[in-house]
């Protein structure tokens, strides 16, 4: 059932069930113990075994989020030290202060593994799942007010078009049904 959650005993009563099936008992039997009907015993059982792909996949959830923690940590670290840049030698280079060159390389690759890590566990949790969307689209038959005044404009258009060369003001033209096809402009 949807939004069905079950109490802890029923979920420790399943369980138990599913032990008893295994140990070779009959439902009559598992329900006899539990107090439940055959029917209610096999019920039980079947609701725990259904546990146990669900149970895996929350725990396989679970450590992996906790990997995704524990780099996350690791990048942040690295993210707060401090960089030099080195030679090819192996050393520090100087600027001409006497100061250490800071590189700033080691921070983006840090940055670019912690976006990783968000992604990672976006994907993991369901967060980037698609978004169901729903679209309207109304289709008119060209029979409503709206359509016969477009098209009352249109031929106004071309008439005066026809009228004045293709140029001009239109600003005379019939506007919001004050004219009609053929109508005298100013």
């Amino acid at each position: 059932m949807p939004g069905y959650t079950r109490e802890i005993d029923t979920i420790k009563k399943d369980h138990q069930a599913a032990e008893l099936r295994v140990l070779g008992l009959t439902y009559q039997q598992i329900g006899d113990r539990l107090g439940y009907s055959r029917q209610a015993a096999y019920q039980a059982v079947e609701r725990a075994i259904a546990d146990i792909p669900r149970m895996a996949t929350e725990e396989l959830r679970t450590i992996e989020l906790e990997k995704l923690d524990d780099l996350e940590r690791k990048l942040r670290m690295i993210l707060q030290r401090k960089h030099y840049k080195v030679s090819a030698s192996g050393k520090v280079v100087y600027d001409s202060t006497g100061e250490p060159v800071t590189d700033s390389g080691p921070e983006i690759q840090a940055i670019m593994g912690i976006l990783k890590v968000i992604d990672k566990r976006a994907k993991l949790l369901g967060l980037d799942a698609p978004v169901k969307t729903q679209t309207e689209v109304t289709v008119y038959d060209g029979t409503g007010e709206v359509e016969r005044e477009l098209y009352e404009r249109a031929l106004a258009w071309r008439q005066w078009q026809a009228d004045n060369g293709g140029e001009g003001d239109r600003s005379a033209l019939p506007m919001g049904g004050q004219g009609s096809a053929g109508a005298e402009t100013a």
